[in-house]
C-alpha cells in the first residue's frame, strides 16, 4: 500500500459542510497535472464520529448509509466515503467487503 499518497497529518477548522467551524481531518492528494500544489480534502470530525457509531451499531459502513446521512457531502465529494473506509481500514477497524461496503473486522454482513 502506498502511504505516501494519503497524508492524514493535519487537523484544521472545517470551512464547509456538514458543520462549518468544526474540526476536520485534512488530507492531500497529489495533483494529476503539473500543478504545483496537491489537492487538499477534508473529512469533518462529525463524519468520523457518525461512522464510528454506525460501525458499533450495525457492524459495517455502506455507501447508502453515507449518502443518506451526509447527502450534501456525498453529492459534492463522493470520494469521501472511500477515504473514510480506507482510514478505518488502516486503523484495523474495518475490511473492504465489496463495492460500497466496509465490514467491521470480525463481523459478517
Amino acid at each position: 500500500m502506498r502511504t505516501d499518497i494519503l497524508h492524514l497529518n493535519k487537523r484544521r477548522p472545517n470551512r464547509t459542510m456538514p458543520q462549518p467551524g468544526e474540526y476536520a481531518q485534512v488530507y492531500e492528494i497529489p495533483p494529476r497535472t503539473r500543478r504545483q500544489t496537491p489537492v487538499e480534502k477534508r473529512i469533518p470530525e462529525s463524519v468520523f464520529k457518525s461512522a464510528a457509531t454506525e460501525l458499533r451499531s450495525r457492524g459495517c459502513l455502506t455507501r447508502q448509509w453515507f449518502c443518506d446521512t451526509f447527502p450534501d457531502l456525498a453529492a459534492h465529494d463522493p470520494c469521501t466515503f472511500t477515504t473514510l473506509g480506507g482510514v478505518f481500514e488502516l486503523l484495523g477497524e474495518v475490511e473492504y467487503a465489496r463495492a460500497g461496503v466496509y465490514r467491521a473486522v470480525g463481523r459478517s454482513t
